[in-house]
């Protein structure tokens, strides 16, 4: 795809669920023209060994969750974001047990898998969420959907180029 798109992101982040809010648009609007990769950077340090202060104290486990149900990433990644005031260790955890991930969401593999997936972001330079590259382009926070319009008509262009 000529659009690359890799966002590191933190479920408990006010600016990352707007961010998440613009995916299903950019989606239906560049289809087969855009790849999407996404990295847990939870502001936690319980998953994120950058961090020093707990801003984000739910946003490992959320990760933890996620991680479980990858096959349905997008579904869960949108029910947690939809949910981010009301996250607490007994919905997280009430959402496991649904998903039926339960064993897999307090495994210590999950753990260890999601502070690699974490430390990926850390090999970028990756200091707040969400931070994102557009083809290897680094932008902080989020922006705008028509302002990523742009952005993305303007790499397509230049793909055509």
């Amino acid at each position: 795809a000529p659009i690359q798109m890799t966002i590191f992101s933190d479920f408990q982040c006010p600016a990352c669920k707007a961010l998440s809010k613009m995916i299903h648009p950019l989606i239906k609007r560049y289809k087969d023209k855009i790849n999407i990769d996404y990295f847990f950077y939870p502001l936690d340090p319980a998953c994120n060994s950058k961090m020093t202060r707990n801003l984000h104290p739910l946003a490992c486990k959320a990760a933890y969750f996620t991680y479980c149900t990858r096959k349905q990433f997008l579904k869960t990644h949108d029910l947690v974001f939809d949910n981010q005031s009301s996250l607490s260790d007994e919905w997280i955890e009430a959402k496991a047990k649904e998903y039926g991930v339960l064993d897999c969401y307090n495994d210590s593999e999950t753990r260890k898998e999601v502070t690699k997936i974490v430390s990926q972001g850390n090999e970028y330079g990756v200091k707040s969420t969400p931070t994102f590259f557009l083809n290897n382009v680094k932008i902080e926070g989020a922006l705008p959907l028509n302002q990523l319009y742009m952005l993305m008509d303007e790499v397509l262009a230049r793909s055509n180029d």
